[in-house]
């Protein structure tokens, strides 16, 4: 009886999960090992989700990848991503076809006792500055271990990591990220004040949806001589204006000209662009959109000159 006793005290006491500690988590600090680590045994139950967050830098930046069941029970990687906290987030889904994908994550998380890393106290040693912060998180069903249905535990990259810690999280994080196949792309869209925005050519965007489709900045696929994009595209929320750069060469400055509301050539958006040269008013092109890419195209004498971007 007194055994019982002490385990729910034990349960209470521990937040949710099973812990037998070979140190207590307050003890945590920059001379815990990894191996120390690993020896503060705890139990938990299904694991449900992971994640990883980056964001909240000058720019405003963000970036998030998360595993998890989605309501049709599929296994689902959720990417999304903007430079700018004016730029709405894009969001890639792929489906996961490893159904061994939970057992791959969790014995990663076992092997270096993950969900312990909480426990480290900020490093009060890192200089504040205005640059983005990280984490990962995982949810588990520690019901079973008197927690919570979905226990969440996050590890932050601003506390204290132990000497090798960051391979650690980093190796965790690149496990999520491989995932990510072009094969298995379920949908790709916008998200902006928690509202959807797809594209293609059975929907009729709106100007505003358009506007937020294209904002932000573009690099070409075509890459220069030393490996970066040969060109890039900017778009302002500001003005009617597109930017055009070729990398080492001359920027063009597009007035928007008309937005027509049906299909150009083949490429899958209900809507494109009709770009005016501001320095020279013969000089036109289009601009359409294929999933999450912009086509710039121009028709010369020799047949269609066309050029691929993505967003940064």
């Amino acid at each position: 009886m007194k055994k019982k006793l002490i385990i729910i005290l034990l349960i209470l006491l521990t937040g949710g999960a099973l812990v037998f500690n070979a140190m207590k988590p307050k003890e945590l600090s920059k001379k815990t090992t990894i191996e120390q680590l690993k020896k503060i045994k705890s139990e938990h139950g299904e694991l449900l989700s992971v994640s990883f967050h980056r964001g909240g830098g000058m720019n405003g930046d963000s970036f998030s990848q998360t595993i998890e069941r989605n309501k049709e029970g599929q296994v689902v990687l959720t990417v999304k991503n903007s430079p700018e906290h004016w730029i709405p987030l894009r969001v890639w889904e792929y489906l996961i076809e490893d159904e061994d994908v939970f057992a791959k994550l969790r014995a990663y998380s076992d092997e270096y006792n993950l969900p312990a890393w909480k426990d480290f106290p900020f490093d009060d040693e890192m200089i504040a500055l205005d640059a983005p912060s990280s984490s990962i998180g995982l949810v588990f069903n520690d019901e079973e271990y008197g927690g919570w249905k979905r226990e969440y535990y996050s590890i932050s990259y601003e506390n204290v990591v132990p000497e090798g810690g960051y391979d650690v999280l980093n190796g965790f994080v690149s496990l999520i990220g491989s995932y990510a196949k072009k094969e298995n792309l379920i949908r790709t869209y916008l998200e902006c004040d928690d509202k959807q925005i797809f594209t293609g050519r059975d929907i009729e965007n709106s100007e505003e949806e358009i506007e937020e489709l294209i904002k932000g900045y573009w690099m070409s696929e075509e890459l220069g001589d030393d490996g970066y994009s040969r060109y890039s595209l900017y778009t302002s929320p500001y003005q009617e204006e597109v930017e055009f750069y070729q990398r080492g060469g001359d920027k063009i400055n597009f007035q928007r000209e008309d937005t027509i509301h049906e299909p150009l050539s083949d490429y899958d958006s209900s809507w494109y662009f009709v770009l005016k040269d501001m320095e020279d008013a013969s000089n036109l092109y289009c601009l359409a959109m294929e999933g999450d890419k912009l086509y710039l195209e121009k028709q010369t004498e020799t047949g269609k000159e066309i050029i691929v971007f993505e967003r940064q």
